[in-house]
């Protein structure tokens, strides 16, 4: 008696995955069975990378963009079934950053999170695509772009000789301070941004003024020792070191 095989494999699709950096940890069909035999299995890529094997394409280095992975079941008897399911590599590539006029601006799109090169910290607050923190030192950017992440390399701002310069443009009295500081600008300034940090680079006071030509700030809540106040304006960019008694 002759049995005529007319079922096709079956097998289990990996759902759609998404990779930061071209490869995949595993995409194998998984439960694949046939009612008379061991399928053959094949695949082929089409979409941002091309290609085709046999078996198992996990082992494949996916380019940039959504790749379509379609695998084909064949049990030798005429039978087969087909299988597809998509690979995104949102890879971010080169992170470009251009330096001017004592800032770091980053080119490449995406959200943004200034750090220090020296330890890796993170600069709270410090998100915005330009970056000038007034402090001479070696720092990079962390780019995110749909879910995935990526460091620029270091690049360095030196304040060095330009820095009594930008403090002639304001006062900062008394220093060292107890309760109050007050800042005295040489002009009025506008679109003012005060943030006091400490000397970790966190974040402890945010005061916004349209206009400034005289303000205090109440550090007496703080403890003792140093900290930095930026000074963000439509005229000038500036860190002034202040000490906490």
């Amino acid at each position: 008696m002759i049995v005529d095989d007319i079922t096709a494999p079956t097998a289990t699709s990996p759902d759609d995955v998404v990779t930061c950096d071209g490869t995949v940890s595993s995409i194998k069909l998984t439960d694949i069975a046939d009612n008379c035999s061991i399928p053959g299995t094949a695949y082929e890529l089409s979409g941002a990378t091309t290609g085709s094997g046999f078996g198992d394409a996990s082992a494949s280095l996916f380019n940039p963009g959504v790749t379509t992975v379609s695998y084909t079941l064949d049990d030798g008897n005429g039978n087969t079934s087909q299988y597809s399911f998509t690979v995104t590599n949102n890879e971010i590539g080169e992170i470009v950053v251009t330096t001017a006029d004592g800032k770091l601006t980053v080119e490449t799109a995406g959200t943004y999170q200034w750090i220090t090169c020296v330890d890796s910290s993170v600069l709270d607050g410090e998100i915005a695509s330009s970056f000038g923190y007034g402090v001479s030192g070696e720092y990079a950017v962390i780019v995110t772009q749909s879910g995935c992440s990526d460091t620029s390399q270091c690049y360095t701002l030196d304040y060095t000789g330009v820095e009594n310069e930008m403090h002639q443009a304001y006062a900062i009295y008394p220093n060292p301070a107890n309760k109050y500081v007050s800042i005295r600008m040489e002009n009025e300034h506008t679109n003012v941004i005060l943030k006091v940090v400490d000397i970790t680079g966190k974040i402890l006071m945010v005061k916004e003024l349209d206009r400034l030509t005289q303000t205090d700030l109440d550090i007496s809540r703080f403890k003792a020792g140093m900290y930095l106040i930026n000074i963000h304006s439509d005229q000038l960019q500036s860190v002034a070191r202040i000490i906490k008694e």
